[in-house]
């Protein structure tokens, strides 16, 4: 895995969460993660951060890309829910928001590595990656919650 951070956020803040994520995820080594800022809105229209995975056959190798566009307007917290179909979350800081993120476009680079994603069946990629992605946030918040109290 490689990673690259083009954004507003320290790779000292970034790192820990990039690898948290990682732990979940099967083919997170193959691939090469952009951290960039951005401007992206959710469903209704509120500043939020966003993803985007691809697949580049070159003909001799297939790389993998993740980009998360980190959004320094975005205010927690905040509940989201892609459709009827996905699990709604619940975000309680920029922490959260970037984990679910990075799991749901990490899920989708396991996807093409599996050949599970296929032209028509987008949805059904996305329900998985976002409902993947709600178990890794939940992981961390438990994770998260669990430190911070035996540190109190």
């Amino acid at each position: 895995m490689s990673l690259e951070n083009r954004s507003y956020r320290s790779i000292r803040y970034l790192n820990p969460l990039v690898q948290f994520v990682c732990n979940y995820t099967d083919f997170h080594e193959k691939a090469h993660i952009i951290i960039q800022n951005g401007d992206p809105q959710d469903n209704e229209g509120r500043p939020a951060m966003g993803g985007l995975a691809w697949s580049t056959d070159t003909g001799e190798k297939t790389h993998y890309d993740a980009a998360i566009a980190l959004n320094k307007h975005c205010t927690y917290p905040r509940t989201q829910r892609l459709n009827l179909r996905t699990p709604e979350v619940r975000f309680g800081c920029w922490q959260d928001e970037f984990v679910c993120v990075l799991a749901h476009e990490l899920r989708h680079i396991d996807q093409f590595v599996l050949g599970a994603f296929q032209k028509g069946e987008e949805l059904e990629s996305e329900v998985d990656a976002e409902t993947f992605a709600a178990a890794v946030l939940k992981a961390w918040q438990e994770a998260r919650t669990a430190l911070l109290t035996e540190v109190a």
